[in-house]
């Protein structure tokens, strides 16, 4: 028998076990925040042959164009258009089942990297701790980014690793092609990507600087122009596959026709009538890149932010990462100080460093990359810790059973949205939104379990008012209503007492408890933080307010 046989088979039960614990979570989820918009984004992208949408959001196509692919070919079959409101559930169904393959991608990667590095064991350490890290299968059960970008990243690397083994055009193409894809799936691949490289190329030019010869440099030039070309060419699939409209930009004409008279108003004003390259690649990148440098309000520990702060990462990785993984440091240490694998803890550094400047802090989705580096660096130390402890085989198997039965009763104890994990060493009571909020607690995934454990048996004339941060039409659909103080015409306090006499409200968490808030939901936050609710699920306090 190969000796691969055992650790790919081991492998394929372990994904399909997650795979199902991923499809049987997802149907229990409502839809989280972006998924609304990437299902009406990304339809309408299919049926105008067009990227402006997504374009205008900053959002790159390739998990969206993957996830609403079926639908948009399920609809052009029976020549028919979505019913928003009507579809929406089995649609949103349909493209979180779709979404399994950046999963399934994600694992091989992390199998090929262990592999590459010592062998299919190795291999199958790695995906094993990759597969059951919570909140990278809590995000596997949405159609949304992170996991796909995530993957892409993983097999650059590899192919990168094996581009140093063997240089040669295919391998060089193979490396720029999933760097394409990279970012083609999310514009954060344009910082990940290279730091990931950077690490596979840094002990080689430490060693060549500590000789002190005359090699350095020129290693230096000879790399940077390699890495240029990568990422040029990478840099031009993904303009060729995010295609273009050829229509002039409005913004850039009304700009152009703003500078008057005169002969650089009039060389920009015919430059903006006839440059027609436009929606392209570019307009993504600039708007995630504008977002990134206005930043956005973060949550941490009972504490929001109405600007980033440098410590988020670094404490939210404390409360996020599995309980399991912390234990183990020890086995990652000696792993590593024994046989470093150089280009992972390199790259856990920089990644580390990088987080330490990030602007949007909503989540540890941003900085999934680390992560999984961090799972990469365990799965070798269990791999090297049952390869040379022949002789006393109860401390590897010890730690197999710590890994997998803790990391078995964590999911299940989790389920069905992995995205609220909250390791045990931070407190585990009523209110851990207390510690974090938004994607990493409340996305607006609870609000099927809201409609099944409404109290009071609300009904269409008076229904269960929900206010939280989301776009499923399902809060409309009785009988809950959804709640925005605007409509209500709530402008203070007073007439917030006024309007809530008789009423019954479902507040989410990350309305009572995350980042700075518009004035408006700031009036609602801090009222029902003075009232106690009358009952509670995962997402939502639901307060009562009927005269007696």
């Amino acid at each position: 028998m190969p000796r691969s046989i055992l650790p790919c088979l081991f492998s394929f039960i372990l994904v399909t076990g997650t795979s199902l614990w991923i499809v049987t979570a997802s149907s229990r989820l409502s839809a989280t925040f972006d998924e609304p918009v990437y299902l009406k984004s990304g339809l309408d992208c299919w049926a105008h042959k067009t990227h402006k949408p997504l374009m205008r959001l900053g959002t790159m196509p390739m998990p969206v164009d993957v996830a609403t692919l079926p639908l948009h070919m399920w609809f052009w079959w029976t020549s028919t258009t979505p019913d928003w409101e009507q579809d929406f559930s089995w649609m949103l169904t349909v493209a979180r089942t779709v979404a399994l393959v950046f999963w399934w991608n994600l694992l091989a990667q992390c199998f090929r990297l262990g592999n590459q590095v010592a062998g299919p064991w190795c291999g199958f350490w790695v995906l094993a701790t990759v597969a059951l890290e919570p909140n990278l299968m809590g995000h596997a059960a949405l159609a949304t980014t992170d996991i796909a970008v995530t993957g892409c990243m993983i097999a650059t690397m590899v192919e990168y690793l094996r581009f140093q083994q063997a240089p040669c055009r295919l391998q060089w193409w193979k490396t720029a092609i999933w760097w394409g894809l990279a970012l083609f799936a999310k514009a954060s691949a344009l910082v990940f990507v290279p730091i990931l490289i950077l690490s596979t190329e840094l002990p080689g030019l430490y060693a060549l600087w500590r000789a002190g010869g005359q090699a350095f440099w020129p290693a230096v030039r000879t790399k940077c122009k390699l890495w240029v070309g990568m990422g040029a060419t990478a840099m031009g699939l993904v303009f060729l596959m995010v295609g273009t409209d050829f229509e002039r930009e409005r913004t850039f004409v009304e700009w152009a026709h703003s500078l008057g008279a005169g002969t650089f108003g009039g060389t920009m004003s015919w430059l903006a009538e006839h440059l027609r390259i436009f929606t392209n690649a570019g307009e993504g990148f600039a708007q995630q890149i504008k977002h990134n440098m206005r930043g956005h309000p973060g949550y941490l520990l009972g504490v929001g932010q109405p600007k980033a702060v440098w410590y988020h990462f670094p404490v939210l990785l404390l409360i996020k990462l599995p309980t399991w993984i912390l234990l183990l440091v020890p086995v990652i240490l000696w792993r590593h100080r024994l046989r470093p694998w150089l280009p992972g803890l390199i790259a856990c550094a920089l990644l580390l460093a990088f987080s330490v400047n990030c602007r949007v802090q909503i989540g540890v989705r941003l900085v999934f990359p680390l992560v999984v580096m961090l799972m990469v660096l365990l799965g070798m130390a269990m791999h090297d810790w049952w390869r040379f402890s022949s002789r006393r085989t109860w401390a590897p198997a010890l730690a197999t059973l710590l890994v997998f039965g803790w990391a078995g009763l964590t999911m299940a104890k989790q389920f069905p949205d992995g995205i609220r994990y909250i390791n045990d060493f931070w407190p585990q009571g009523t209110d851990p939104q207390n510690l974090v909020s938004d994607s990493n607690y409340d996305w607006g995934q609870g609000l099927l379990e809201l409609r099944e454990t409404i109290p009071g048996g609300p009904t269409e004339n008076a229904p269960l008012w929900v206010a939280y941060w989301g776009a499923d039409p399902r809060v409309n659909q009785p009988p809950c209503r959804r709640f925005v103080p605007a409509e209500q015409g709530i402008t203070n306090q007073e007439d917030l007492q006024v309007w809530l006499r008789g009423k019954t409200v479902a507040m989410s968490a990350t309305l009572l408890n995350g980042p700075p808030l518009p004035t408006e939901y700031e009036l609602l936050r801090q009222f029902f933080k003075m009232h106690t609710p009358e009952c509670s699920t995962r997402c939502f306090m639901v307060y009562s307010f009927a005269e007696k």
